[in-house]
């Protein structure tokens, strides 16, 4: 019969432990949600979705919006400059039922009309560990697109980290709700994703003190873009254990 030690020599054992966190661990700390930064970050996560709706609308809607696009890629048109001012828009922003991520994949894709893909491979640590695990899938009837939710799986600010995978049908680049607009100065970078041509860009639209939204490349954002037979799909990531050849292959797996 094993002996249990009692709370002295437990007191004892622990006061011997020095531990010595690692540099992933001071990372997590430095942008956890409690701090300014964590704080800041969460403020950017939720106007995100809000933002390329309504950029989106912006510069399909408005002369303003057509006048500032200056380059038109395949997924991303680009701005003639890096600072929007904020103008009122024909659409009226209410609780989106595409970011809530509450049903089975095969559900949405039912709801938007088509078999919604998913990846059959996502990111692990360098210990094997998986790094994202599925969250939930919504659709967006206004656009019909399918939305996918995969959490940052391994602790931390679990609110903002995370991967989402937009589906929608593709007709042309005019009608087409995932293909956005990004600052004059975004490096769109031409990827190819197994058999397909596909577009990257790191950085996101922010809203500034004055009121308007300035592009700031940052690589916190990740957005990959292509097309698939009649499928626009886009991966955006928040976070930083994944890179860009980690989404890429994410990617390649979803069938």
């Amino acid at each position: 019969m094993k002996t249990i030690p009692d709370e002295n020599k437990i007191e004892n054992l622990f006061a011997n432990v020095r531990l010595t966190p690692g540099e992933r661990f001071y990372g997590r700390m430095r942008r956890a949600a409690w701090t300014p930064t964590g704080i800041a970050r969460r403020r950017t996560y939720v106007v995100t979705g809000l933002t390329i709706v309504l950029l989106a609308a912006l510069l399909a809607f408005t002369p303003q919006g057509r006048a500032w696009a200056q380059e038109i890629t395949h997924f991303f048109t680009r701005a003639t400059s890096d600072t929007l001012p904020v103008t009122p828009l024909p659409l009226t922003v209410t609780q989106d039922p595409g970011y809530v991520f509450n049903k089975a994949i095969a559900d949405a894709g039912h709801q938007a009309g088509f078999d919604a893909l998913e990846p059959a491979w996502l990111p692990v640590d360098p210990s094997g560990r998986q790094i994202l695990s599925f969250d939930g899938a919504s659709f967006e009837p206004d656009h019909q697109i399918v939305r996918i939710f995969y959490r940052y799986a391994l602790g931390g600010d679990d609110l903002t980290d995370g991967l989402v995978l937009r589906e929608e049908r593709f007709r042309t680049v005019d009608d087409c709700e995932l293909c956005g607009m990004v600052g004059a100065s975004a490096l769109i970078e031409q990827v190819q994703i197994g058999a397909f041509s596909g577009e990257y860009v790191a950085g996101v639209w922010k809203a500034d003190d004055s009121g308007n939204w300035k592009w700031e490349s940052d690589p916190y954002i990740q957005t990959l873009r292509w097309q698939k037979g009649d499928l626009a799909l886009e991966i955006q990531y928040f976070g930083q254990e994944v890179e860009k050849a980690d989404l890429i292959a994410v990617a390649e797996s979803i069938k």
